[in-house]
């Protein structure tokens, strides 16, 4: 699902422990894809990939139920929260609750390399956060010329083109495709936006069953230029651009307006997703950053 670009985020603001989290209904829990900075979640060591079990003792999902809503509540009060860290068993963690009002942050890592080699890794978590291409600047800009890159897209949800268009901007240019519309095609040309060596440097990008909207167009087209390579599970096909229309009454309805027509590529993105060049299967909550067979095959590709 692509959202409408008057539904922009700008961030979150909430009292909660400080974590993003999706649902595993077939597993009971909710496994944390990013702990947001400086809240009481990061100060107790929770870290992406652990599995939220229960709340005071009550699960966070039960069946088909969702209960993520147990881990928020008023500032300054506590909850237990049940844990597990990929092969460890669950341990509590008792959190205070307190404000978060910011971005969604993006995790940026220059990763170990045995032949000491600059590769960068970008997580990133969503595109409906306005500030996720500013993050992504800041870092390379910080970071400097690179021999690979590693995008992380396994968990992001999509969301905004402008985002996803920005982004485009540091990697490629020139038109990379159409919107196709009842009515014709709309060209989608990328401005070149280069930050030190960012318009050659080797890509690898990774996707998952969690990647939908503008992140696997974002992928696909990188992927259909020869600008990336891509590893993990192929996506759902989640291309279609939906518009938002508001009724007098107050009610709203989204409906497809485009799909995405790739400009290298014959592929049918709707039908079958992004494929991956390189199949790499584990779920969310198996590994850590450290050993994470994704990057561990990232690297391979890119010959480090």
């Amino acid at each position: 699902m692509l959202a409408d670009e008057a539904e922009v985020n700008r961030g979150v603001d909430f009292v909660g422990i400080g974590v993003s989290a999706v649902p595993q209904p077939e597993k009971g829990t909710a496994v944390t894809v990013n702990v947001l900075p400086g809240t009481p979640a990061e100060v107790s060591g929770l870290r992406p990939h652990d599995s939220l079990l229960a709340a005071d003792g009550l699960p966070i999902v039960g069946g088909e139920r969702i209960f993520l809503e147990r881990l928020r509540g008023p500032e300054c009060t506590a909850v237990v929260v049940t844990v597990q860290s990929p092969g460890q068993p669950p341990r509590d963690l008792t959190i205070v609750r307190a404000r978060y009002s910011g971005p969604q942050p993006i995790i940026a890592e220059l990763v170990a390399t045995a032949d000491g080699a600059r590769v960068g890794y970008l997580f990133l978590p969503t595109f409906l956060d306005e500030s996720i291409d500013d993050q992504v600047r800041e870092a390379l800009e910080t970071w400097g010329p690179l021999h690979g890159l590693i995008v992380d897209n396994r968990m992001n949800g999509g969301g905004l083109g402008t985002i996803a268009e920005a982004l485009l901007g540091f990697f490629t240019a020139g038109t990379v495709g159409d919107f196709v519309t009842v009515d014709g095609r709309e060209p989608w040309d990328i401005l070149a936006d280069p930050i030190h060596n960012s318009q050659e440097v080797p890509l690898v990008v990774l996707v998952g069953e969690e990647t939908t909207s503008y992140a696997e167009i974002f992928t696909g087209v990188l992927q259909s230029l020869g600008r990336a390579s891509v590893v993990g599970q192929r996506t759902t096909g989640n291309v279609e651009q939906l518009h938002l229309f508001e009724f007098e009454d107050g009610s709203r309805v989204w409906l497809a307006a485009a799909t995405f027509s790739p400009a290298l590529s014959e592929a049918d993105w709707e039908t079958d997703g992004i494929v991956p060049d390189l199949e790499v299967v584990a779920a969310w909550d198996s590994f850590t950053y450290e050993t994470d067979p994704g990057i561990a095959a990232a690297l391979t590709l890119l010959g480090h």
